[in-house]
């Protein structure tokens, strides 16, 4: 009877255990890939700015 309650506690801690160590993982994905976004886009506008101020330049 203890056993039995001890069994399940385990297998509680268990379960919680595996979506921890799961949960790390996607979170740091998850952050990962938004900073890389909003680096992306911050390359994006300073490329788009350099064109540009190069094609007026060039064109005037």
């Amino acid at each position: 009877m203890a056993l039995d309650r001890f069994d399940a506690w385990w297998g509680g801690l268990r379960y919680v255990r595996r979506s921890a160590v799961l949960r790390l993982p996607a979170t740091v994905l998850v952050f990962s890939y938004a900073i890389a976004l909003m680096l992306m886009e911050h390359q994006s506008k300073a490329i788009t700015q350099r064109l540009v101020r190069y094609l007026e330049r060039n064109t005037a």
